[in-house]
């Protein structure tokens, strides 16, 4: 963690102690006022706490002005920052105060300072991040990651047992951001084995511009009851970022792969493909909720290989200390399959899984 991120840490700590009357306060578009602190601002969304509601998030378009106790960052979209007051001014507008003393919270050290303080006009449009992540700022990344596990076992006239792991690392700095996962499954029906597979892959990806990236990844997939030894993919391309916060995230990639796939029994294939990724995840903010969709596949050039697609689709329920409860449909489906399977493999998966950022 940065210096910076370090101490407005502390500061937000510091601050859930303070006297209410130290708070800081905005005005809605709606008239409303919410007196609080401000914690983070990071696309659409500003992060607030309160001593009524706990933490919420306001849009920020919904924001007409602002004032805030103490200073805090400010990123602009000019890529200029500094540690700045917020003094409520009109409508989409706040006056910023950049003292030359901005470590000095009390009032009495603030008078003293006074003189020395610049006074601007500011259009909150221009306002990038406020108190911004090390990734946001460039000053250092994040880990994010998680794991998730699935487990049936059923016994009587019929006896199953099926088990699914998946996780997922995620390394997000500023310019790049760096994805490690992988996923398996494996059951038996009645004593026989009947799902063996596995798939990992990764991709990297670097920011050229805010919201637009080039890529390259790669995956590694087995499938026993696909006649699939080991399908290899390996691309790059250009994708864009819509949205990336902490409450939604929307992802789209796409370019050219190579894909090599060796058989058991069918005739080896090799040939070039179009390929894409799609990530989307939203926080319910009325419900404790993460709605989650992603979709990965090709379809092959030339007439050579179809089109293969992986989805995975869910809901996470977040329970205590990063545990997650999990219940998402698995769907693969190939449009020219290895002879003698089907083309279509659905799996639904109940399960208990751990997440940390």
């Amino acid at each position: 963690m940065s210096v910076r991120a370090l101490r407005y840490a502390l500061l937000s700590i510091l601050l859930s102690f303070a006297p209410h009357a130290l708070a800081d306060r905005l005005v809605l578009v709606n008239g409303d006022v919410l007196t609080g602190t401000v914690l983070h601002k990071s696309g659409d969304d500003l992060t607030f706490s309160t001593p009524y509601a706990g933490v919420i998030t306001v849009k920020w378009s919904a924001v007409r002005t602002l004032t805030t106790d103490r200073p805090v960052n400010v990123y602009l979209d000019d890529a200029t920052d500094y540690d700045a007051r917020f003094e409520a001014m009109g409508e989409g507008r706040a006056a910023v105060v950049v003292h030359e003393a901005a470590a000095q919270h009390d009032a009495e050290a603030r008078a003293a300072h006074e003189e020395e303080a610049q006074r601007a006009a500011l259009d909150l449009a221009k306002v990038l991040y406020i108190n911004p992540s090390p990734e946001e700022s460039g000053e250092g990344y994040r880990l994010t990651g998680r794991a998730n596990f699935a487990f049936s076992d059923a016994s009587g006239n019929t006896e199953n047992q099926q088990l699914h792991f998946d996780a997922e690392g995620t390394v997000r700095a500023k310019m790049w951001r760096y994805v490690l996962g992988g996923e398996g499954t494996r059951a038996r029906d009645n004593g026989y084995v009947s799902a063996s597979n596995g798939r990992v892959y990764t991709n990297y990806d670097w920011f050229f511009r805010p919201k637009m990236f080039a890529y390259v990844a790669g995956s590694l997939e087995r499938d026993r009851f696909k006649d699939i030894q080991l399908r290899s993919v390996i691309g790059g391309g250009y994708g864009y970022q819509w949205i990336e916060t902490d409450v939604t995230k929307i992802a789209l990639r796409g370019g050219l792969d190579y894909v090599t796939i060796d058989h058991d029994e069918a005739e080896d294939e090799h040939f070039a493909a179009f390929g894409w990724k799609l990530d989307i995840s939203h926080r319910l903010l009325a419900l404790p909720l993460e709605l989650f969709h992603n979709q990965d596949g090709y379809h092959g050039l030339n007439g050579d290989g179809g089109t293969v697609l992986h989805t995975r689709t869910g809901v996470r329920v977040p329970l205590a200390h990063g545990l997650k409860a999990t219940a998402q449909l698995n769907l693969d489906w190939e449009s020219d399959p290895a002879p003698g399977r089907t083309s279509t493999d659905r799996t639904l998966l109940l399960g208990l899984g751990y997440e940390f950022n």
